[in-house]
């Protein structure tokens, strides 16, 4: 009998629980923040101090909370500039800085046919093979 009755308590306390997931949201100083949410709008609507161009985003383990997605940039970066990533012709990943996404496809190097620019956000590598992936 008892287990009847937490049975019965248990079916109706499942379907007004929540399954909250891990978002990921950028700050307006450009820090990486999580929050768990049910939804990813309710992860929106509930962001403190959510910069004014992000978004909230899944956690798929790919950033942490408290990483910086403010680059440091490099010495030898021209200002104003960013760091573009393309493949070339021997599917090695490859690196330009450019001021423009149309810029950097002028400037890649024996770019392969089939690949486009996309500025770095810290997941590509120069030197890396895109091949057999």
């Amino acid at each position: 009998m008892n287990k009847a009755l937490l049975l019965a308590a248990a079916l109706l306390v499942i379907p007004t629980a929540s399954f909250a997931a891990t978002y990921h949201y950028v700050d307006t100083s450009g820090i990486v923040r999580s929050i768990e949410s049910s939804s990813a709008q309710a992860a929106l609507g509930a962001a403190v101090n959510i910069a004014p161009h992000s978004g909230v985003a899944f956690d798929l383990g790919v950033i942490d909370a408290g990483d910086s997605v403010n680059g440091t940039g490099s010495a030898s970066a021209p200002a104003g500039t960013h760091l573009y990533h393309y493949v070339d012709t021997s599917g090695i990943v490859r690196s330009v800085y450019a001021s423009s996404d149309q810029e950097a496809l002028a400037l890649a190097i024996n770019k392969a046919p089939a690949s486009g620019v996309s500025m770095s956000i810290g997941i590509l590598q120069d030197g890396v093979s895109v091949v057999n992936q």
